[in-house]
């Protein structure tokens, strides 16, 4: 299918994993989000959410069609309730730009509208280490 979707044994974070077939259209987007969606749902706790962009085969349109999916409207996935943050991991800066400015739109009153945190970085492990750091903080 091009994509896969995980909750991390023990611990609150789940990871959606893009491959290079992806295909990045409406209706597969929406499907990917439903699984994550499901994970979400099932857990009892806020959620650690990563989106592993890293291996996706991206076009502005690709890009243009998922920051619309995820980020803006009213059933975006990123303004779930269980959600606690969202990490995307990427090697492009394009997207990496898209997130960083979808971000800033939160606190300068644009469209997106969440308060869940969102960040871009350039691997699973660091953000896996971002994540763990923070729940550390968080617990005292």
């Amino acid at each position: 299918m091009g994509d896969t979707a995980e909750k991390l044994p023990d611990e609150p974070i789940t990871i959606w994993a893009g491959d290079p077939d992806f295909k990045w259209e409406f209706d597969e987007i929406q499907r990917a989000f439903g699984q994550v969606i499901k994970l979400w749902e099932a857990s009892s706790v806020p959620i650690y959410h990563i989106t592993d962009m890293s291996r996706c085969t991206l076009d502005v349109d690709g890009l243009s069609k998922g920051a619309a999916s995820a980020a803006f409207g009213p059933q975006s996935p990123w303004s779930h309730p269980k959600l606690r943050m969202v990490i995307v991991v990427t090697n492009s800066p394009a997207v990496t730009l898209a997130v960083n400015n979808i971000a800033k739109s939160a606190s300068t009153g644009g469209i997106y509208r969440s308060t869940v945190p969102l960040l871009a970085m350039d691997s699973v492990e660091k953000a896996l280490a971002y994540i763990r750091e923070q729940r550390r903080s968080e617990l005292g």
